[in-house]
């Protein structure tokens, strides 16, 4: 399986934004299996990446599709979206208040570029149990 997904990674290169390497019939496979391929919520930038693959990537792909990486060819631009991403200091890019607007908006001077669907990697992915966070409730006897 990971195989293929190389495959398909390899064969759906952007060079200034054309494809190559990916025949016009496949080409067109793609545009008639997701005519519609973009977001359908507007907080899906807020989003963690985690929140694009795995046990969620069904939700991802009906919901938040363009910003996962599930549309292909087109992917959120590793570029920023306002000018001003530079003199909100660093500090904004790893702060997790900010997260969302710093992937909508500072991509590139953040480096928040990744494609959640095209860099995830199966089996990586676990579930933390905060088993150790909270009291365990005492039983008494009346």
């Amino acid at each position: 399986m990971f195989s293929i997904i190389l495959v398909l990674l390899a064969a759906v290169t952007l060079v200034n934004g054309a494809t190559i390497g990916v025949s016009d019939a496949t080409t067109k496979m793609y545009a008639s299996t997701m005519p519609d391929c973009s977001d359908k919520l507007d907080s899906c930038f807020d989003f963690s990446d985690g929140s694009c693959v795995g046990r969620y990537a069904p939700w991802a792909r009906e919901n938040c599709a363009y910003r996962c990486g599930y549309c292909p060819g087109n992917y959120p631009p590793c570029q920023d979206q306002i000018t001003y991403c530079k003199e909100l200091g660093s500090e904004v890019c790893n702060q997790k208040l900010y997260a969302g607007y710093v992937r909508l908006n500072c991509r590139e001077t953040c480096n928040k570029c990744e494609i959640p669907a095209l860099t995830y990697v199966p089996g990586n992915d676990t579930d933390v149990l905060p088993t150790g966070l909270f009291k365990k409730k005492k039983h008494f006897r009346n």
